[in-house]
């Protein structure tokens, strides 16, 4: 499955060039392109691994989502993904290095024991950090997203309600 936003021209391109590398026989009809997701929780249940291909990552919160899911990670060694993925979570390849995604996705493939325990691993982090009420401004901002914002007002002080 592919999922996500595609930036500017470069992304278009990209994205019509994985279209048609998935049409090719040896990957026709196992690819799914589903595009942006309000939800992936879904999505990271039926996936084995997450391949997160930002070069330039402020957070990860979908990298959080992943660990969450047990779903080991192979993302570049930049910005929030570097400081989230632990070598036990998964790997970490150089920003816009797609060989290294790729081996290391190869790796994961070749030793679905590694990659199991390696999901084992991710999903506790990120429950740790629930405990902590940090991961779960992620949940509350992706709710934000889905439904219209609204203010809600507080009396002015001294006013009755």
């Amino acid at each position: 499955m592919v999922a996500g936003h595609q930036v500017g021209e470069s992304g278009d391109e990209l994205l019509r060039a994985l279209r048609r590398r998935a049409a090719e026989p040896d990957l026709a009809g196992r690819v799914d392109f589903v595009g942006p997701l309000d939800d992936p929780s879904p999505a990271l249940a039926g996936a084995w691994c997450l391949l997160h291909c930002a070069d330039r990552e402020p957070f990860g919160i979908v990298i959080l989502e992943a660990m969450a899911s047990g779903r080991p990670i192979v993302a570049p060694a930049a910005g929030g993904p570097a400081e989230i993925v632990e070598p036990d979570f998964g790997s970490l390849y150089s920003p816009g290095d797609a060989g290294a995604a790729a081996e290391a996705l190869v790796e994961l493939l070749r030793d679905r024991e590694l990659a199991s325990r390696a999901g084992r691993r991710a999903a506790s982090t990120p429950r740790t950090l629930a405990s902590n009420r940090q991961f779960d401004a992620g949940a509350r901002l992706r709710g934000m997203r889905s439904r219209p914002h609204r203010h809600r007002r507080s009396p002015p002080r001294g006013s009755r309600s």
